[in-house]
């Protein structure tokens, strides 16, 4: 049974618009109260499982996310386009690669901003010296000195890879292609080769499973509890897209928002 053909279609659509007005938020959210004890069906492993929906005013659950994601569909969209790279696909693996693995958006950022403004990184050949001389030297950020973690093996990775990248040719190859070549490079695993793909493409075909939102699909019970990214990333990735395209919601703006809330409450205890 699709779930969604006994919603008020009308309801969900008029969440896209640029302005959402008070009344229709209080409507949706009526709606998904009363559908709380619902479930939805979601490709959980090599099955179909069903989901409880829960309550849009309880934190974490699938319902919660479908209202949010409703609720903010505006400002995530915006906030996401200003994040759709106009990099150069190098620019883009360098980004990616400082990203992830604990360190914060904030400080990945500034590092790259620092190498983007040295000629060397558009050079055929880029040395490790030059990517490590810029990493092991601390920045200050909210005027705290700040390092860069394990700066002599990134540095390292980021050198190969790069150097690497100048024989890859991704034209007429769908975007799974594409993250499938770019995770032959030293370094890129599933999630940075997905994040490459998703800024530098635009796309929706891939998913960016970071501990935020695997500790968040874990909770509002889309992904396993015994999966992890290492080993279960497209059982991860197929379960997610499948989940935002039951919301009607775009998985860029969709893990951009599940993102952007578990950071910032990282320390919350989920209800139980």
């Amino acid at each position: 049974m699709d779930l969604l053909n006994e919603w008020n279609d009308r309801l969900l659509n008029c969440y896209v618009k640029p302005t959402v007005k008070q009344d229709q938020l209080f409507l949706f959210c009526e709606e998904l109260l009363k559908n709380s004890d619902r479930h939805i069906e979601l490709p959980i492993g090599s099955k179909l499982e069903r989901v409880k929906l829960g309550s849009p005013l309880i934190f974490g659950t699938p319902s919660y996310w479908i209202y949010q994601g409703h609720c903010h569909h505006t400002e995530f969209q915006n906030e996401y386009k200003k994040r759709v790279s106009k990099r150069s696909l190098r620019e883009e693996v360098l980004f990616c690669m400082l990203g992830g693995f604990g360190i914060p958006a904030e400080v990945a950022i500034k590092y790259y901003l620092i190498i983007k403004e040295h000629k060397f990184i558009h050079a055929p050949s880029i040395k490790f010296d030059d990517i490590y001389s810029i990493l092991k030297a601390p920045i200050e950020l909210n005027e705290r000195a700040i390092r860069y973690r394990f700066p002599k093996q990134k540095s390292l990775r980021i050198s190969q890879a790069l150097n690497l990248l100048g024989s890859i040719d991704l034209s007429g190859l769908s975007h799974y292609e594409s993250r499938d070549i770019l995770t032959k490079l030293p370094g890129v695993g599933l999630k940075t080769a997905s994040w490459v793909i998703r800024n530098h493409f635009d796309s929706n075909d891939v998913a960016i499973i970071d501990i935020h939102l695997e500790r968040a699909a874990k909770h509002a019970g889309f992904f396993k509890e015994t999966w992890t990214p290492s080993k279960d990333y497209k059982k991860m990735e197929t379960a997610f897209l499948s989940f935002s395209n039951i919301a009607k919601l775009k998985a860029s703006v969709l893990d951009l928002l599940i993102w952007n809330q578990m950071r910032n409450f990282s320390s919350f205890k989920f209800q139980q």
